[in-house]
């Protein structure tokens, strides 16, 4: 037997009897980061549903307002055609009255009051 085959034996001596002492306590910490290690992949699971589940919720909510959004530009775009034949409706109308009517001095006198005109 050489000096470095004794050392070996040695060693695997010390690490064989550390092993048989050690193993009650890996076995202990074993188990126990395994419990942390599944309440942990538990939680985490029931943050994944939920972010799913929030997620889900606001694509549907997006898609809602995508709907109510592109309806209501086309109710303005609709709203803003009917102002724009009123207004050129009331230029028409405008445009058949007497030219004194138009430059507004009827308008003055349509605009008094008649009981002051009578009392004066």
């Amino acid at each position: 037997m050489t000096p470095n085959s004794a050392d070996r034996t040695g060693r695997r001596g010390a690490k064989g009897s550390l092993q048989v002492v050690a193993k009650p306590l890996v076995g202990y910490f074993d188990r126990r980061f395994q419990e942390l290690n599944d309440r942990l992949d538990d939680r985490l699971g029931k943050v994944y549903e939920r972010v799913e589940t929030e997620v889900e919720t606001i694509s549907e909510m997006t898609l809602g307002m995508q709907r109510l959004v592109d309806i209501a530009g086309q109710e303005l775009r609709e709203v803003a055609d009917d102002l724009r034949e009123i207004v050129a409706d009331l230029q028409r109308l405008v445009d058949c009255l007497p030219s004194s009517e138009a430059s507004g001095e009827s308008q003055t006198k349509r605009g008094s009051n008649p009981a002051d005109e009578a009392g004066g």
